[in-house]
């Protein structure tokens, strides 16, 4: 039966050419994505279970803490990147390689800043210091990334695929000699570092592989503009993390480093799962961006459509892993962390505004709308923040994660209703027509049902 089914989708795209590109692109990124979760699921569960909840709070800690810093050092650039280049190849080279000053500056900017603020945060605690250090190196060899995009635009994505794959198959290996020769936290940190240093040479060498055309160079104009258009998207980006990882930040403060591990766990097993709206819409963003030059209706339908998957995928696997959380915690953590199974029920629910706020991006782009990300940012800044020092107060680390389920859900979907309403009536209909399609189904079913 598995032969026929491949033989009849190959059927399927063999006049679809556009669709069978989408597919074949989208086949790599999630086939990369799928090996990074079961590999990073089993290996941060084992690596969790060595440090303990207190060392690995710390280590979490730590990661939380310079996520905020690499938010700004890719300073909202990648969807415009893609975007230009998939509008009109020929000006990849001054596209990618104005991109690609930017963000180096802004990266060994953003890495000095780290260091010095958590200096200035944690004077005393010579550990944290060194820990940002050694994660934090990564910010400047992740300006590699760049190379990412221009496969993306082109529909390459196998390419960095390969080339991260085996980077990161390389740093499992490296993790598991770690735990098994009892080596301290901060070798893990320096471990963490030199995976993207690695990861950076290994798309250094694919690009060799396929260039562009012309060689990289900077223009200024170009730059201005893209900067100009990113402005809002950085903000965003930053506040995606504030309210992903404030959670952390906050229990490290009015709790402990322990609970940061405990709450970090769960939050690990969650975000695991954000590897799917971003592949999707990484995958889709140059096709939609072609189907705006077309005509409307073909892009609205295509948005919609993109949406009402988002809507259903994300809450199938909420609820399903919501219902397991215990089992699944238990298996990969072990007794020790517990009580991360209710951190991970309800912090699943994540997955949702995390799917609808990643597709919108696809609106925000080919609309030009992008200063809408400033008031969304400020929305969902401003509510995680003040939701999880009132929350963790009152209710601990189960206060975080309802805070943060909260400010996602305000800023992807709550604001759109008030600054986009043409972006909130796509994202309600295509909730609506889900609802009804799936009510249909299951009436259809209960029908045959009960006539046989």
């Amino acid at each position: 039966m598995f032969p026929e089914t491949i033989k009849a989708i190959r059927e399927y795209l063999k006049d679809r050419p556009t669709l069978k590109i989408i597919s074949i692109n989208s086949g790599w990124l999630i086939g990369d994505k799928l090996l990074r979760l079961f590999i990073g699921l089993f290996i941060s569960a084992w690596v969790a279970r060595y440090l303990g909840p207190e060392q690995y709070g710390k280590l979490a800690y730590v990661i939380a803490f310079l996520a905020m810093f690499q938010a700004f050092s890719m300073l909202g650039l990648d969807s415009i990147v893609v975007r230009d280049i998939a509008k009109n190849s020929s000006v990849a080279n001054q596209v990618l390689g104005t991109a690609l000053r930017l963000r180096l500056f802004a990266s060994v900017f953003s890495f000095a800043a780290a260091c010095l603020t958590i200096s200035f945060i944690y004077p005393e605690k010579v550990e944290f210091q060194f820990l940002v250090i050694l994660v934090g190196i990564g910010i400047v060899f992740q300006t590699a990334d760049i190379v990412d995009l221009w496969f993306q635009s082109q529909s390459q994505s196998r390419r960095t695929v390969i080339a991260k794959a085996i980077s990161y198959l390389i740093a499992a290996v490296v993790k598991i000699a770690l735990i098994l020769t009892s080596a301290p936290l901060w070798i893990f940190a320096a471990a963490i570092g030199a995976e993207t240093a690695l990861s950076a040479i290994a798309l250094y060498v694919s690009y060799k592989k396929y260039p562009t055309i012309s060689q990289w160079a900077w223009d200024v104009v170009v730059a201005r503009k893209m900067l100009h258009q990113s402005f809002p998207l950085l903000l965003s980006g930053m506040s995606i993390i504030i309210y992903m990882k404030s959670s952390q930040l906050i229990i490290n403060e009015l709790v402990n480093s322990a609970a940061v591990g405990i709450y970090s766990s769960a939050q690990t097993l969650s975000e695991l799962w954000y590897f799917l709206p971003m592949t999707i819409v990484a995958s889709v963003a140059p096709v939609i961006a072609r189907k705006k030059a077309e005509s409307d209706m073909a892009y609205n339908l295509a948005l919609q459509n993109i949406f009402s998957f988002m809507w259903f995928i994300s809450i199938l696997i909420a609820v399903v892993v919501s219902a397991c959380s215990g089992l699944i915690v238990t298996i990969l953590y072990g007794e020790a962390f517990r009580s991360s199974a209710t951190i991970l029920s309800i912090h699943i629910f994540t997955l949702i505004p995390v799917c609808i706020g990643v597709t919108q991006s696809l609106w925000l782009i080919n609309e030009h709308k992008s200063s809408l990300a400033l008031y969304q940012a400020l929305a969902g800044a401003v509510s995680s923040v003040g939701l999880n020092f009132f929350l963790i107060s009152k209710y601990g680390i189960v206060g975080g994660a309802i805070a943060t389920v909260a400010s996602q859900f305000i800023q992807a979907f709550a604001v759109n209703a008030i600054f986009a309403p043409m972006l909130f009536r796509i994202q309600t209909k295509s909730l609506v027509d889900l609802i009804s399609n799936c009510w249909k189904a299951a009436s259809s079913l209960a029908m045959n049902k009960k006539i046989k």
